[in-house]
């Protein structure tokens, strides 16, 4: 122990909260490491279990310290006892990221201990102080311990004590069990010698059984073939009974098309005949061009009924002006005298014209000359005067024309009869022309209606349209009755092409069903009937055979034992040597009882006696000599006596007792069994919290006493319990975090 290494520093790669942080270095003795709630000391005595035996898994709702942003990891740095301030120091580091990995470093310092040994009795806390009940939990650590191994030797002598029942057990889950082998073996010999009896029974009802396989064969042969056809049969009638029946649908079906079609023909030539064959196929751009042509007709009509209106008011208002000039000059005169003054006006017309065209023409000769002039010398200013006496002489003479046009009054009144007189024949013209063009637009109106097969209209362009209206609705009926009969012919045609594969279909099943292709459906259920009585005579002979087959088949069954003759001698002998084996087995296992049960008794009388001598003493200092003994009872249940002698069970104590008292055992077997984690720190998280001031120092004085034998971390938030563990070892580390 005194040359193990001991544990130097804790570095915490990731683990919690905690993350590049070394805690050290630690001494080999008492350490103290003070800090407030949340600092990390629980975090730390998790992660030195973590490191040295696996990473705790996921269990409940329990921390596990595992970080949110990877996996947990950290090492320890284990230091040897022996060097001095001036030695250069070898550490040794044990380091741990995955479970899978293992630990990683020299495995050799953590080879004395188990998990569990060290969850028990080296991490301490104020809950686990109560969890060593009873001698013998006490016991089995104590032998694990003492004997440096992972298995304690009662919990080894227990599962002798079970596999020992196993052999003796009746149980048929215990496939090495003694009593069960002996009636096993007694079971397979009487099967040897009741086989050996039955065989010669079985070979004669082998011989018949063999005897009957041609014969059911030959039977099941027939039987097959019969249903084959029978089978074929039934599905040829049911599908015989389908193809008539849809055969029956399909003639009324043609039946009613035949009678849509004939409907649909009628309607269609009545409709043709009620509008014309023209106007029944008259194609939708013929339609609209003579829907243009009507209404070009009419348009020309609106036209020309204008012209002739207008023609006869002009009409009307000319000769009403004639009559009224007549009227107003009171002339009666004879129609020679209208000619004489007409001359008359001609020629003063002619006067008063000759001086203003005498006139223009000198003005435009000097404007023309001066404009040539110019043009030829390239001077701008005469083509300019040439251009102005020219408009010059135009606007003149235009204003002497106007002038001398002008009536006077002088005029003489045969002249205005005459305008009068021309005007209205005039207009009168116009009129009988306006009447002979609408003549022969109506004309050719009725012409164009005829040609276009609307001659029914009788030249009205109005009920032109109404008709071609009547003839477009016509149309859309006919192409409708059409459509109906297209459908109906297609149907048709469809159905009947059905009716050939249908009579196909038909033939195929007759053919199949093996009879003649022009055999009537009740023949062929006929023969049905015949065949189905046939098959169920053959079934019922079938089952006899097969019942006398199945009778002896099962009797041969059960006699299979005598065939399995050989197999059940090799069965016997197996059991046998099972036998033989389970017994030494047994002789082994009552060897190792008996030398478990010595180890026990020997460490009980040995080394127990001190672990019990040093717990008592350790309570009597931590209880200040109220408590001086632990001893326990036949039972193996803990008792304590107190300094007047009186012994009392556990459960009497108070809560603070009772983890003193389960210190002091802690405490006085780690020092015993010292060949035990020699390597490993003894790890306590405020273990002396429920601990009173005086108390509380005798248990910092026992903590120093565990601290000469091992390394001993202390973990606290108390001050006082920091003082208290310093005043009992003035050598102790303390490490704030």
């Amino acid at each position: 122990m005194a040359r193990a290494p001991y544990l130097k520093f804790a570095s915490l790669v990731r683990f919690g909260a905690m993350a590049r942080k070394v805690v050290g270095p630690f001494s080999p003795g008492l350490n103290v490491v003070f800090g407030p709630n949340e600092a990390g000391k629980s975090t730390l005595a998790a992660f030195v279990g973590g490191v040295l035996f696996g990473w705790e898994d996921a269990r409940g709702r329990r921390n596990t310290y595992k970080p949110e942003d990877g996996e947990r990891a950290g090492s320890l740095l284990f230091a040897p006892r022996q060097a001095t301030a001036e030695d250069e120091v070898s550490l040794t580091e044990l380091s741990r990221k995955r479970n899978s990995d293992g630990l990683q470093g020299d495995a050799a310092l953590v080879a004395d201990i188990d998990k569990e040994t060290f969850r028990t009795i080296f991490s301490l806390n104020s809950d686990e102080l109560r969890s060593l009940r009873s001698t013998p939990d006490i016991t089995a650590k104590l032998l694990t311990a003492g004997s440096g191994t992972g298995s304690s030797p009662a919990v080894a002598l227990r599962q002798v004590n079970d596999q020992l029942a196993e052999y003796t057990s009746r149980s048929t889950g215990c496939p090495h069990s003694l009593v069960r082998l002996a009636e096993e073996r007694a079971q397979l010999r009487a099967q040897v010698q009741k086989a050996g009896e039955e065989a010669e029974r079985l070979c004669g009802q082998e011989r018949q059984l063999r005897e009957l396989q041609p014969q059911r064969d030959g039977l099941a042969e027939r039987l097959a073939k019969l249903n084959r056809q029978t089978d074929t049969l039934t599905a040829a009638v049911a599908a015989l009974a389908r193809v008539e029946q849809e055969q029956e649908a399909i003639a009324q079906e043609k039946a009613q098309l035949e009678a849509e079609r004939s409907a649909a023909a009628r309607a269609y030539q009545e409709k043709e005949a009620l509008v014309g064959s023209t106007l029944a196929h008259l194609s939708a751009p013929a339609e609209r061009q003579l829907r243009e042509t009507v209404a070009r007709l009419q348009s020309r009509r609106q036209r020309l009924a204008q012209s002739t209106d207008l023609a006869r008011d002009h009409y009307s208002a000319s000769k009403a002006a004639y009559d009224a000039l007549r009227e107003a000059q009171g002339l009666g005169a004879s129609a020679g005298d209208e000619p004489a003054g007409r001359s008359r006006a001609e020629r003063q017309k002619l006067l008063r014209a000759a001086l203003p065209v005498a006139l223009l023409a000198i003005i435009l000769v000097c404007g023309v000359a001066l404009l040539m002039r110019g043009y030829a010398v390239h001077a701008f200013s005469f083509m300019a005067l040439g251009v102005a006496l020219v408009a010059f002489a135009l606007i003149m003479t235009v204003a002497a024309f106007i002038l001398i046009m002008r009536p006077g009054p002088q005029v003489d009144i045969a002249v205005k009869l005459e305008d009068a007189r021309w005007v209205m024949v005039q207009d009168q013209k116009k009129l009988e022309s306006c009447r002979a063009d609408e003549r022969a637009n109506e004309e050719e109106a009725v012409l164009q209606l005829e040609e276009a097969g609307l001659e029914e209209a009788g030249g009205s362009l109005s009920g032109a349209l109404a008709l071609l209206d009547e003839a477009r609705q016509v149309r859309a009926e006919m192409t409708l009755d059409l459509q109906t009969r297209k459908a109906a012919m297609a149907r048709i045609s469809d159905l009947r092409q059905r009716e050939q594969q249908l009579a196909q279909e038909a033939a195929e099943h007759r053919r199949r069903a093996e009879v003649a292709l022009d055999m009537p459906l009740e023949e062929m259920r006929d023969e049905l009937a015949r065949r189905t009585a046939n098959r169920e005579g053959l079934q019922e002979t079938a089952n006899s055979l097969n019942a006398q087959y199945g009778q002896l088949k099962e009797v041969l069954a059960q006699g299979r034992r005598a065939h399995d003759f050989d197999q059940l001698k090799l069965q016997l002998q197996e059991v046998e040597t099972r036998i033989k084996d389970s017994n030494r087995e047994f002789a082994r296992l009552l060897l190792a009882r008996r030398m478990l049960e010595g180890a026990i008794t020997r460490w009980e009388s040995k080394s127990q006696p001190e672990v019990y001598r040093m717990a008592g003493r350790f309570l009597a200092l931590m209880t200040d000599g109220r408590w001086v003994s632990v001893s326990p009872t036949p039972e193996g249940e803990l008792q304590v006596t107190n300094s007047l002698m009186e012994t009392c069970n556990v459960l009497q104590l108070s809560l603070g007792t009772c983890q003193q008292l389960y210190l002091a055992m802690r405490i006085a077997l780690l020092i015993v069994a010292d060949n035990v984690g020699a390597s490993v720190p003894v790890l306590a998280d405020d273990i002396l919290v429920n601990f009173d001031a005086k108390r509380r120092a005798g248990a910092a004085r026992a903590l120093a006493e565990l601290a000469r034998h091992r390394q001993v971390i202390v973990m606290t938030c108390h001050q006082e319990v920091a003082d208290a563990l310093i005043a009992a070892d003035p050598t102790a580390t303390q490490l704030n975090l």
